[in-house]
C-alpha cells in the first residue's frame, strides 16, 4: 500500500508540474486529464488497501467479528479432548479463553469425526509430530500434508458462526503471545496468510522460532492453541518412531478417535 501511495504522489507531482508550464487553452484540456489521472491513482490506492485488508482476515464476518467472538466465549471453560491412537492415549487442553477461533475449529473437526482414522503423516525427532491431513487416512499417502477441511464449511465459536474459506482455511489468530514450547499444539499452515485448516502439530521441544511474532528468528508463523496435559509418554513414543526420508513413520500411527474428555 505504501509503495502505491508513493507512486501516486510522484505521478501527481509530475502531472501538476507539466500542467503549470502550459498555456491557458492547453491548461483547460490538461486540467481534465490531471483530474482523471488523480482519480485513477486514488482507485489503485483503494484497491491496494482492500487487498491488504483481505490478506489479514475475512471482512465478510464484519469489522468487529473477532471482538464478538471474544464476548461469546467469556466464561467458557477450556475443553479437554482425549486423543486415542494406536500407540496409546494423550489428552489436550484447548485454549478457548485466549485462542477461541482456532480452538473451536479443532473442536468442530473432532466432534464431527473428521480426525477419526487419520494417520500422523510427519514426525521429526526433537522437533514435532504433525497430524490432521485427510489424505493421511491412507498411510504414507503421497498427498499427505496438503489437505484440509471441506471448503466453505461453518463452525461455531461460542454463539458466533464462522465459515471456512474456499480452501477450507480459517483466519490466522495472531492474538495470544503463547510460545511454541514442548507439549504445545500449534496450527500448521502453507506459509501463506490465513492458510491453516485442519492440520496441527505438537511441539516435542521448544521451537521459539515458530512463534508468530518472532520475525527476528524466522518467517514461520504458527499460533499455539492448546497443550498436552496427560499422556506425554505417548507423544514422546510417537516422536521416536522410525521414519522414511520424507519424515513419514514407517509403522502406521493412526488416530482412532478424538473425543471430549469427561
Amino acid at each position: 500500500f505504501f509503495s502505491s501511495k508513493m507512486a501516486a504522489n510522484t505521478l501527481l507531482d509530475a502531472a501538476y508540474g507539466t500542467y503549470s508550464s502550459l498555456g491557458h487553452e492547453e491548461r483547460r484540456s490538461s486540467k481534465n486529464r490531471v483530474r482523471f489521472v488523480a482519480f485513477s491513482i486514488a482507485c489503485l490506492c483503494f484497491m491496494a488497501m482492500l487487498t491488504l485488508t483481505l490478506a489479514n482476515g475475512f471482512p465478510a464476518h464484519g469489522d468487529n467479528w473477532y471482538a464478538t467472538i471474544l464476548r461469546t466465549v467469556q466464561g467458557l471453560k477450556n475443553p479437554r479432548y482425549r486423543c486415542h491412537t494406536t500407540e496409546g492415549d494423550f489428552v489436550v487442553e484447548l485454549f478457548m479463553d485466549s485462542m477461541p477461533l482456532t480452538a473451536s475449529n479443532f473442536v468442530d473437526l473432532a466432534e464431527t469425526g473428521f480426525y477419526d482414522g487419520i494417520h500422523f503423516h510427519r514426525i521429526i525427532d526433537n522437533f514435532m509430530i504433525q497430524f490432521g491431513c485427510p489424505y493421511a487416512r491412507h498411510h504414507r499417502h503421497p498427498w499427505a500434508g496438503t489437505g484440509g477441511p471441506p471448503p466453505s464449511t461453518t463452525f461455531k465459536v461460542g454463539s458466533y458462526a464462522v465459515t471456512r474459506d474456499e480452501q477450507g482455511c480459517i483466519p490466522d489468530e495472531f492474538t495470544a503471545y503463547i510460545s511454541n514450547v514442548a507439549g504445545t499444539l500449534a496450527m500448521a499452515n502453507k506459509g501463506d496468510p490465513n492458510s491453516g485448516g485442519s492440520q496441527f502439530f505438537i511441539n516435542t521441544v521448544a521451537n521459539h522460532h515458530l512463534d508468530w511474532w518472532r520475525h527476528d528468528l524466522s518467517a514461520s508463523q504458527h499460533p499455539v492453541f492448546g497443550k498436552v496435559v496427560e499422556g506425554w509418554n505417548t507423544v514422546r513414543r510417537i516422536s521416536k518412531m522410525l521414519c522414511d526420508a520424507k519424515h513419514a513413520p514407517i509403522k502406521p500411527v493412526r488416530m482412532i478417535s478424538i473425543r471430549k474428555n469427561v
